[in-house]
């Protein structure tokens, strides 16, 4: 069985203008069948919630993927103390 790699990558707020769309891409996908379901959901609302997450101080993000450069995933940080 053949195991691809996963690397991580941390961004600070700095850099959202250059993975937002990849942060936006990854809860499409997660959410997708709640998205359809239920307006809390939404992608409007989803940005809506990223910009106040954005605005406090320390926070970060970091995004896995694999060897082929598929996502694999996506975390919200804050960072205290900053």
């Amino acid at each position: 069985m053949s195991v691809d790699p996963l690397t991580t990558e941390y961004f600070a707020v700095d850099r959202l203008p250059e993975i937002r769309s990849v942060i936006l891409d990854v809860y499409a996908e997660v959410y997708a069948q709640d998205i359809a379901t239920d307006p809390f959901f939404s992608l409007k609302r989803f940005e809506e919630r990223l910009e106040g997450h954005t605005s406090a101080p320390g926070w970060g993000c970091v995004i896995a993927r694999t060897s082929g450069e598929r996502r694999t995933g996506r975390i919200h940080l804050r960072l205290h103390g900053t």
